[in-house]
């Protein structure tokens, strides 16, 4: 109703009369379901009727032709469909139907070339809703088509300006090759803005108008919409869209299309955590590729199969593919893919907790991701980045970095890595012990990465979900979040996972005195962490979960040699790629303190290491500058809290 009192309380009693407007339960009226917005009541079409019947004829079918071209529409569109001169029409619009019936008002005017176009609209929707439904249906259609081709002349340099508008009167007229056309432009458009909705809106108008014997066509629509199902986490309708590119594919003599379709299929795989799938899928597109001497999509397969080798936790064998995908890119002087698999380089360096080269790769991909303005790869890189610093113990910057992920990652509508980046503030809040802002963050990650199929994803929030209830003493709750986490990892294969998890769940079943199932886990997770990298920082802390447990079994002779082989590990490598450093200076501390009762000469280096372990601790709330966050790091973590209790009780 445009606010118009008159049409408000019409529409709005013509509703209710028809059962359009209904009371609920409180009382309020809401919009029925079955509301036709295309009906107007009587009275309102007889206003309207009123107002045109004064333009007379001539009047009202120069008005018909602009409801066609929508609420706002060209004068020289006009002149041309009615073949009338440019100024005339413009001195018409602008005084009698303007300033004498109120019909219509300017709305600028621009230079497409050297053409002016003069802009006008109509000042209530009604009137041009009214008019267009004056128009029959082959009146209508023959209109679109000329308003479609004048427009297609008069922006000829500037067809994406009105991609949309040629796509929607192409439509109408019944020109399916041209309108399937700008359609799949809008949706390009569409696409590159991050308009998900509406770029597969598009995308599937295309479709619906381009015959099923041109292959070549339906393959890059469906190559187009798939890319935005993948953007928007939507697995069923990508899945259905991959089903139909790997028809397609299979009856096509194009291997560049089938690598490309290959390559699609792979990257679902590893998204949903199928890495066996994903695997055989981007060694066929590799395969086709090099037939076809696509080196693009060769390298782009290269760098999927060193994404899935790191999922199922072969690095060395992920950093090989990764340094050949590298090697293509840099000489096809690709910097879209060379940043790509600099990132990659970086996530693989980062599995491996090597922190101070996986920054390096990241910050140069980043680099990269500016030039080109990708900007799917700098929320990466802030991402990882965030991570790096979280896992070496400074928070602040880490939440700086993964709240900057997050506001780009909702603003260009990419779920799938929404989830993980509140996972990864659920983990950074859970270090600084804020464990209620942990679980809301974890559970909302857990939520999403359902919805998307990201199975890799729901089992990383479990996990932390299960550390989160530990601490917060609600032990059945952690023991059911961990042995789900574990299911989902076993499930696709994610060793590096399965490590992580069974350590925390050794933590959770030594506190609860459940001693031989936490020796265990512990055992198993340090196997996996020496068969993934036999330098492993995170082993330190199975290692010292081994000492904790043995410990508390008396056996003391087998505690130190643990502990012995933690220490050495420090002296040679520092604590920063232990998950928890300071949990495992105090449990060395502990052992050690325990030992020199029997031999008095373990005081002294007993004191070291705890001490040792406060200086990090300490430089690691000096980090946080916000000081409630630092004071709940230092009060909250349990660890923490019990070191500086130790330290009181072993001054210097």
């Amino acid at each position: 109703t445009g606010g118009n009192p008159l049409f408000v309380a019409e529409l709005l009693g013509y509703m209710r009369e028809h059962g359009q407007l209904v009371r609920n339960a409180e009382g309020e009226w809401w919009a029925a379901a079955s509301v036709d917005w295309t009906v107007l009541p009587a009275r309102v079409e007889g206003v309207i009727e009123e107002r045109l019947l004064r333009l007379g004829k001539e009047g009202r079918d120069t008005l018909a032709v602009g409801s066609v071209e929508g609420q706002s529409f060209t004068a020289e569109v006009i002149a041309q469909i009615r073949k009338t001169d440019d100024r005339e029409i413009v001195r018409r619009l602008s005084t009698e139907m303007s300033r004498q019936h109120h019909l219509v008002g300017a709305a600028g005017v621009e230079r497409a070339g050297s053409r002016r176009l003069s802009h006008y609209q109509f000042r209530h929707n009604l009137f041009q809703r009214y008019l267009y439904e004056g128009l029959d249906e082959i009146e209508r259609s023959y209109l679109h088509e000329d308003v479609g081709n004048i427009l297609e002349t008069f922006y000829e340099s500037r067809l994406d300006d009105i991609a949309v508008q040629l796509a929607r009167h192409f439509s109408i007229a019944g020109l399916d090759e041209k309108a399937s056309r700008y359609h799949r432009r809008a949706g390009e458009l569409a696409a590159a803005r991050h308009a998900h909705d509406e770029a597969v809106q598009h995308f599937s108008q295309a479709l619906a108008l381009t015959p099923a014997t041109d292959s070549a066509a339906r393959c890059q629509l469906l190559l187009a919409r798939e890319a935005v199902y993948n953007w928007q986490g939507k697995r069923a309708a990508q899945a259905d869209d991959l089903a139909a590119l790997a028809t397609l594919a299979a009856t096509m003599n194009d291997r560049r299309a089938q690598a490309e379709v290959s390559l699609r299929r792979a990257s679902y795989a590893r998204l949903t955590g199928d890495y066996q799938t994903a695997q055989a899928q981007a060694l066929e597109a590799v395969l086709r590729a090099e037939q076809s001497a696509d080196e693009a999509v060769e390298a782009r397969g290269y760098a999927l199969l060193g994404l899935v080798s790191r999922n199922v936790g072969s690095y060395k064998e992920a950093q090989s593919w990764l340094e050949l995908a590298l090697e293509l890119a840099r000489d096809l002087h690709d910097p879209n893919l060379t940043a790509q698999t600099t990132y990659f380089l970086g996530l693989n360096q980062f599995s491996l907790d090597h922190y101070v080269r996986a920054q390096q790769h990241f910050e140069a991909a980043q680099a990269l991701y500016r030039v080109v303005d990708d900007s799917q790869g700098e929320v990466n890189c802030l991402t990882l980045l965030g991570g790096i610093q979280t896992r070496q113990g400074n928070y602040g910057s880490a939440m700086d970095y993964l709240r900057q992920g997050l506001e780009a990652c909702r603003r260009i509508g990419w779920r799938a890595r929404e989830a993980s980046i509140l996972g990864d503030l659920g983990t950074t809040l859970f270090d600084v012990g804020d464990y209620k802002a942990a679980r809301s963050h974890h559970l909302q990650a857990l939520e999403i990465a359902r919805d998307v199929g990201d199975r890799e994803g729901q089992a990383i929030s479990l996990d932390t979900l299960g550390l989160v209830y530990h601490y917060l003493g609600q032990h059945a709750d952690a023991l059911a979040s961990f042995r789900q986490a574990l299911a989902l990892q076993r499930a696709i294969r994610d060793s590096r996972g399965q490590g992580y998890t069974l350590t925390h769940l050794g933590y959770a079943l030594a506190d609860r005195g459940d001693l031989s199932e936490a020796q265990e886990a512990f055992s198993q997770a340090l196997s996996i962490r020496r068969k993934l990298d036999a330098g492993s920082g995170v082993a330190m802390d199975d290692l010292a979960g081994l000492a904790r447990v043995a410990r508390a079994a008396g056996d003391l002779v087998e505690a130190a040699t643990h502990v012995e082989g933690i220490l050495a590990w420090i002296e040679e490598n520092g604590a920063d790629r232990i998950e928890y450093p300071v949990l495992v200076y105090l449990i060395c501390h502990q052992v050690l303190d325990a030992c020199a009762r029997q031999r008095p000469a373990e005081r002294v280096r007993a004191r070291t290491v705890l001490h040792q372990g406060v200086a990090l601790l300490q430089r690691r709330a000096a980090a946080i500058t916000d000081p409630g966050l630092r004071q709940q790091f230092l009060d909250n973590v349990r660890f923490n809290r019990e070191l500086l209790a130790e330290k009181a009780k072993n001054p210097v």
